[in-house]
């Protein structure tokens, strides 16, 4: 996936530039297709370059997958965020989002799953119980929300009651 920086790139930045992004972006693509059909060629894989803003185009192709498989970091320059741009446009999705977290194998315990509780999270749970089961890890059911502000206004955030304390 490319996003189209071009749009917002210095007036300065020679042509060549785009070139050689558009040519190490679509290599990287290749060898990835490359690696996913040697680990599993039973199934379909397919790559190519995407050159459109990462959150709508994840969701727009999440309509048509499976699952989303998805790297825990990207090549930035925030290497201790806990989940980057990619993996933050794809919380949207239709389907299942895995995050892979790379060559590490220290411990496969656990696996944790976010849900909506606004949409429908017995997809999300059935498949998060399956790979847990599968690796017979414990599996984590994590859910987030924001207060509404009007909840909020006047306390201070050490007045708040926040559950386990």
């Amino acid at each position: 996936m490319l996003e189209p920086w071009h749009e917002t790139a210095s007036l300065f930045t020679p042509p060549e530039a785009t070139a050689a992004i558009t040519k190490a972006v679509s290599g990287c693509s290749a060898r990835a297709e490359e690696m996913a059909r040697e680990c599993r060629a039973d199934i379909v894989v397919s790559a190519g370059l995407v050159t459109d803003r990462i959150g709508p185009a994840l969701r727009e192709r999440s309509e048509r997958a499976f699952a989303m498989v998805l790297g825990h970091r990207g090549r930035g320059g925030f290497a201790s965020m806990l989940l980057g741009s990619v993996g933050l446009g794809a919380a949207h999705a239709a389907g299942p989002v895995v995050i892979v977290r790379g060559e590490e194998r220290a411990s496969r315990s656990e696996a944790v799953v976010g849900i909506d509780l606004v949409k429908n999270a017995d997809e999300a749970l059935r498949y998060a119980f399956d790979a847990a089961s599968i690796r017979g890890a414990r599996l984590r059911v994590v859910h987030a929300w924001q207060m509404v502000e009007s909840l909020t206004r006047g306390y201070l955030p050490r007045t708040l009651w926040l559950p386990g304390r």
